[in-house]
């Protein structure tokens, strides 16, 4: 292929566009970090690796409306690359594994807890749906599927946390999320 001046400036605009957008992206990728658990010293290690793969893949995502949805996927993908070289590290040199840099509160651990006992579908709708606060189109092409997919794996998953947590439980989390917990309740009627 011949390099032309139209080509070049083909190729600067999709530079530019990359440019714009970057900061928007690395907040989305480093906020997805850090809701899948990353430790705090990795969450910019994750983010600047989403980013470098964007990039490099920016021709053919800088036109379409997925691209908040792929970064949010390929930041979650490296999240558990960067979970998995550690184990196997650790597993490697005989270390035990690294502590977490903060304590999660009681409920934060009933909660995954809860989380992992889904199936896999519903815990990853859950996750992007209200942990990341995508919506459901969003979700849906995140995950490859249609929308009434996500709106029936939400549906079961709500179901069953609500079977395992109780409402008290749920409304906690709710609260927690929001920023304020309400007072422990009395435990529920039943």
């Amino acid at each position: 292929m011949t390099l032309t001046i139209s080509t070049l400036d083909q190729r600067s605009a999709g530079e530019r566009s990359f440019a714009d957008e970057y900061r928007r992206l690395y907040v989305l990728a480093s906020s997805t970090a850090r809701r899948r658990g990353s430790a705090v010293d990795e969450v910019e290690d994750v983010a600047q690796e989403t980013l470098s793969r964007c990039y490099s893949h920016w021709p053919r995502l800088s036109g379409a409306a997925f691209v908040d949805a792929w970064v949010v996927r390929t930041a979650s993908n490296v999240v558990v690359d960067h979970w998995r070289r550690r184990r196997t590290r650790d597993r490697a040199l005989g270390a035990a594994p690294a502590a977490p840099a903060e304590v999660a509160p009681h409920d934060r651990i009933v909660l995954a807890e809860a989380l992992m006992s889904l199936p896999r579908r519903q815990r990853e709708v859950l996750a992007l749906r209200y942990l990341d606060d995508l919506h459901e189109g969003d979700v849906a092409r995140v995950l490859g599927c249609s929308v009434g997919t996500v709106r029936k794996a939400a549906l079961r998953g709500r179901e069953a946390l609500r079977d395992r947590l109780g409402d008290v439980g749920l409304e906690r989390f709710r609260a927690a999320r929001a920023g304020s917990a309400p007072p422990r309740a009395a435990v529920r009627p039943g």
